[in-house]
């Protein structure tokens, strides 16, 4: 779990040169991975993910930022992983129970 989450951040820092996901942030996957285990990192990410974009967005909307400005990630990797640590089993088997 923890060589696809750091190989999949890596690939996303490749593919937006380091404007869309510094090194920082694939750096910060690894440990995550290791404390959050699977599959409640697939939690944490996707809850990181929805969060960073919710707020993104609502700054956009509010006027603070335009699109394209940098919005660091980490906090909300920080986050999506304290949120999975707590919740991510109930949510894994919700999402489960849809399929």
């Amino acid at each position: 779990g923890m060589v696809a989450l750091v190989a999949g951040f890596y690939f996303l820092h490749w593919v937006t040169r380091g404007k869309g996901f510094g090194l920082g942030d694939v750096k910060l996957a690894a440990p995550l991975a290791l404390i959050l285990g699977w599959p409640k990192v697939l939690v944490g990410v996707f809850l990181a993910f929805l969060m960073g974009s919710v707020f993104g967005l609502g700054l956009i909307m509010a006027g603070r930022r335009k699109f394209g400005q940098i919005l660091p990630f980490a906090p909300f990797l920080i986050l999506g992983t304290g949120l999975a640590l707590v919740f991510g089993q109930q949510i894994w088997q919700s999402y489960l129970s849809l399929l």
